[in-house]
């Protein structure tokens, strides 16, 4: 099983997803150099194994061969896609037949109260936007679906999830 995490963040998530898939191999990719190096370090042990492979890059332009993936998770970066339709187009390109794409967001009506998540940073989330990224081209005809999620208490959230029949 072939699992690519978008925005690894630290890399906490990575080491629980490699205990989660004991035979699977991780792909990550992150914009952030500061995230690529902190988890990096945090998952050295199954980098050298061959089990966590990380790179630093764009969403849009993915390091990996077409129908090449099973899962893909993407948790709280949809808010950092400039051009959502080509993100979706390039996860689709790597998403094997069968495969799942889940999304999660924190619901815009959260994020407002955020001082950091400005207009500048962040693409505010909420049902409908998700539900159209859910419902892009090339993850029809699918089983889509978009979930009300809460992350923690007073922080609502969302989760599109596509299953490619």
């Amino acid at each position: 099983e072939v699992i690519l995490a978008f925005c690894f963040g630290p890399g906490h998530a990575l080491g629980l997803m490699t205990a989660l898939a004991p035979f699977g191999r991780i792909w990550g990719i992150d914009q952030s150099s500061i995230m690529f190096e902190q988890a990096w370090k945090r998952n050295a042990r199954a980098i050298r194994a061959g089990r966590v492979h990380l790179r630093h890059g764009r969403f849009d332009e993915l390091p990996l061969p077409a129908a090449s993936v099973d899962k893909i998770l993407a948790v709280n970066v949809i808010y950092f896609w400039m051009d959502p339709v080509k993100v979706l187009k390039e996860a689709g390109r790597v998403l094997r037949p069968g495969g799942v794409i889940s999304i999660y967001a924190t619901h815009a009506s959260a994020m407002r109260r955020w001082k950091f998540a400005t207009p500048e940073t962040h693409r505010l989330s909420h049902a409908a936007a998700l539900g159209a990224g859910a419902r892009h081209p090339r993850f029809e005809p699918c089983a889509s679906q978009v979930l009300a999620a809460r992350a923690a208490p007073g922080r609502p959230g969302l989760n599109a999830t596509n299953t490619e029949h």
